[in-house]
């Protein structure tokens, strides 16, 4: 059984975004302790910080430490937040978003040869209107990333009878780090 829950965050901009989300959490006091909750927590945790901006934060970036010696059937739990690479705990801003309906794959090596700084690349699809696209898109510039945000552009754009493919892409900015 889980005797307590404490958090040692590493970044302080993170903390009133993991406080926010606690009470989503299914780690509680008096919950019984598994690998299972822990796993679960942990999706939720990154969850959480890819729709607040962290583009390159994952699972790696949450550890979990449990205490056994407080008595029987009780665990002391400890969830730390730690950087793992130089971004893992940088919000990211979409600087570009580029639609492209006559996506092919040809076209993507030579993109990628040239290292045009593109950071979303979307669509394969007969002609659609370019404002019916937009309203699909709820991915925005010069707004901080959101993975919310991406799976809804590509729900909603999936849906439609005419797309073929979705591909949604993020590339670092050569200007700005973040």
């Amino acid at each position: 059984v889980i005797s307590s829950v404490s958090y040692a965050i590493e970044d302080s901009t993170l903390i009133p975004i993991i406080t926010r989300s606690q009470n989503l959490s299914k780690i509680k006091e008096g919950k019984p302790f598994s690998i299972g909750l822990l796993q679960d927590e942990q999706a939720h945790i990154v969850r959480v910080c890819n729709s607040s901006g962290y583009y390159a934060f994952s699972k790696d970036n949450v550890l979990f430490s449990a205490d056994t010696t407080h008595g029987p059937d009780s665990v002391a739990l400890v969830i730390s937040i730690k950087k793992t690479t130089e971004n893992s705990l940088k919000q990211h801003v979409v600087r570009k978003t580029t639609i492209n309906q006559n996506y092919n794959l040809n076209s993507r090596q030579s993109r990628q040869q040239s290292e045009q700084p593109v950071l979303l690349d979307t669509i394969k699809a007969t002609h659609i209107k370019d404002k019916t696209i937009q309203q699909a898109n709820f991915i925005d510039e010069n707004v901080r990333y959101s993975l919310f945000r991406v799976e809804r552009t590509q729900r909603i754009m999936s849906s439609y009878p005419l797309i073929k493919l979705v591909n949604i892409e993020f590339k670092q900015s050569a200007e700005q780090p973040n």
